[in-house]
């Protein structure tokens, strides 16, 4: 299981790293890791796209979901009943975002073992033959950022970015999000951003590079398809009216 996990994932994931240090990033290993996180958000485009999608049209949907556990509190049966066809009527997925957490979880290993390991001895014996091993790989990135230790700036920077990103998604067009729901996406907003900014303090500028790259990335591809699926409602709604 190892070794297929590091042919398949680990391997190529390095040897794309160290392609793009030796080549258009200029020997600078931050841009090298910045250009890898994009490459791999795009070759996992369609996977994010479905789950990102799913997340936004459950957020606009909240209000019925509201409505219908309210309506059907004390019968949990028929409430789960009503919601899975409301779902249906929607074409969301519950558990859409399961298959996206699957996939990306060996890669996200394969990513942290990567940039944990990257300044060890050994850590290139994965290089293809095609891949030159590069003599010194430069801990200095964009001549002040030392890969090799923690940065404050880019977990206070992650964390910031990542409450960004749960309070965008977590707007309902509508404004009706019921007590216990708004309290859970407060906790959400506060909990996550913190651990992000913890879990950056102890770890390399490298893993920091990959994090807020990351992040960035979903907030811009979650306002993109918001603003795609509000469209789409709009030009629905002028069918609707001119018909």
């Amino acid at each position: 299981m190892v070794a297929l996990w590091n042919t398949f994932i680990h391997d190529p994931l390095l040897n794309l790293l160290i392609l793009f240090y030796n080549t258009i990033a200029f020997g600078d290993l931050g841009v090298a890791i910045i250009l890898l996180t994009v490459l791999v958000r795009l070759l996992l485009f369609p996977l994010f796209h479905k789950s990102t999608r799913q997340q936004v049209l459950l957020q606009k949907i909240q209000p019925k979901i509201n409505e219908i556990k309210k309506r059907h509190k004390k019968n949990l049966q028929k409430q789960g009943e009503e919601l899975m066809a409301l779902y249906k009527e929607h074409n969301i997925s519950p558990f859409a975002g399961l298959g996206v957490m699957v996939i990306q979880i060996p890669v996200l290993i394969a990513i942290y073992r990567i940039f944990l390991n990257i300044f060890k001895d050994g850590a290139l014996r994965g290089l293809y033959g095609f891949v030159a091993a590069p003599q010194t790989l430069h801990h200095i990135s964009l001549g002040f950022l030392d890969l090799q230790q923690p940065s404050y700036a880019l977990a206070v920077i992650a964390a910031a970015l990542q409450y960004v990103q749960l309070r965008l998604l977590q707007r309902s067009p509508q404004g009706k999000v019921d007590g216990k729901a708004k309290m859970v996406q407060g906790m959400m907003a506060s909990i996550m951003p913190l651990f992000i900014f913890f879990f950056l303090v102890k770890l390399p500028a490298a893993l920091g590079i990959y994090l807020l790259t990351t992040i960035l990335f979903s907030i811009i591809q979650q306002e993109v398809i918001r603003r795609k699926l509000e469209h789409d409602a709009g030009l629905e709604r002028v069918r609707t009216e001119d018909n």
